[in-house]
């Protein structure tokens, strides 16, 4: 005779299959916000902005399974969060926050590319990299509470009734201060002591970095110079504190890396046929002379890479992190002239007037530079290309011929294929 099965155990059965049908149901591609699993409840979120020109705040993403991503379109391009293999395309509204929960499915290890999906933003550099660590790994890189003043970006908002949305702020040497507009006003944030004097528009986010130079107690006005707005109450104080013990194991500045530099530098096959790469690494390797370089405009190491082509041809790419805040434009000039200098230290150099030659697209500005080596006397040309929103400066340097062009022509094609491919 057959035990019949009592009313009790077919309900929890159906509960329990209920339960096992959620978990597998496929997150929508479409949501634009999510509710944070039990998983990922106790742990903090990352902010994440979407920034024009086609960026983003951060390059790299560490996050755990169920963790939340706070990302803000701070620009007035159209945007998306967009991550293929989630099956996710999110939009993201100008000045709103849009909260993204990482799948529960996902395991330590597991690297994705987020990118934004507008047409043309993921070639113009609007892509960085997602990888998934245990939920343990990121409560252990929590900072305690009592740990003084963030190393990380401090966020500073103007208010359009003439005030900031911090009135003071406890900085350490070398961080970063990233100063939003929400506003309908135009703003400006300036520091008399270190030379800053930045224009924030409306809806804009700009990057400030705290001079290396200051010492721990000293104070500073930070203030709108628009007429008025100090008068109105817009302003504050700045104060340098000592960084946190390294003996904590804290990094004393997370989020101040370099930017993606190996994307600028192809394989020789990319510069096309007959083309090999001779020579990698930082700038020194390609630049010995490097140290001349202004630390101020182009404050870390980049990357370089030398390559061989056709009848004795030679390209060399140098692709550094660049800083135009708070410098003059003619120092900025003079930098990138200086390390254009280094490049072509063998040439017979015209500096011949590159006006009549539109720049590179994609480049904010470019510099340029012809002449002929001393020995071959080959055809050269030097372009530099400034992506002044994504803090890069890229120089190149073409001896000889590339494909049909020769002298400055060359050096800007090269340029047009580093930023397809990039």
């Amino acid at each position: 005779m057959a035990r019949m099965t009592s009313p009790r155990v077919l309900h929890l059965a159906a509960l329990i299959l209920a339960v096992v049908l959620a978990a597998v149901t496929p997150l929508a591609s479409t949501s634009t916000t999510a509710v944070a699993s039990q998983q990922g409840a106790d742990l903090p979120p990352v902010d994440l902005d979407a920034l024009d020109p086609d960026r983003w705040s951060l390059s790299e993403l560490v996050v755990a399974p169920g963790q939340t991503i706070r990302v803000t379109n701070r620009g007035v391009s159209a945007h998306t969060f967009t991550v293929r293999e989630w099956g996710m395309d999110v939009p993201l509204p100008t000045l709103q926050t849009v909260e993204i929960v990482v799948p529960a499915a996902l395991q330590p290890g597991d690297q994705f590319t987020f990118f934004c999906s507008e047409p043309g933003h993921q070639a113009l550099g609007q892509e960085g990299t997602v990888t998934i660590v245990a939920p343990e790994e990121v409560l252990a890189g929590q900072q305690p509470a009592d740990a003084g003043a963030s190393s990380e970006r401090i966020v500073l908002e103007t208010r359009d009734d003439f005030s900031w949305s911090l009135p003071s702020l406890e900085v350490v040497a070398g961080q970063f201060i990233e100063i939003r507009n929400p506003g309908v006003l135009e703003h400006h944030f300036v520091v008399d002591e270190w030379d800053i004097n930045e224009t924030i528009s409306s809806g804009e986010v700009k990057l400030v970095q705290v001079p290396d130079s200051v010492a721990a107690g000293q104070q500073f006005l930070f203030y709108c110079s628009v007429p008025g707005h100090q008068a109105g109450g817009m302003e504050g104080t700045i104060t340098v504190i000592a960084p946190a013990d390294p003996a904590s194991g804290s990094d004393p500045n997370p989020r101040r890396t370099e930017p993606n530099f190996d994307r600028f530098l192809p394989d020789a096959e990319t510069l096309g046929t007959g083309w090999s790469l001779v020579r990698t690494g930082d700038a020194r390797a390609v630049v010995p002379d490097y140290d001349n370089a202004s630390a101020q405009i182009f404050p870390g190491q980049g990357r370089g890479a030398t390559y061989v082509g056709p009848n004795g041809s030679r390209a060399t790419i140098l692709v550094l992190p660049f800083s135009a805040t708070g410098v003059p434009s003619n120092q900025i000039v003079e930098a990138i002239v200086n390390v254009q200098v280094l490049m072509m230290a063998d040439w017979e150099t015209d500096l011949r007037d590159a006006g009549d030659i539109s720049p590179p697209a994609g480049c904010d500005a470019a510099n340029r530079a012809g002449g002929v080596t001393s020995v071959y006397t080959l055809p050269a040309g030097s372009t530099v290309c400034q992506l002044r929103s994504a803090g890069i400066a890229i120089f190149v340097t073409v001896e000889g011929a590339y494909a049909e062009w020769s002298g400055i022509e060359a050096a800007d094609q090269v340029v047009t294929r580093l930023l397809e491919r990039a």
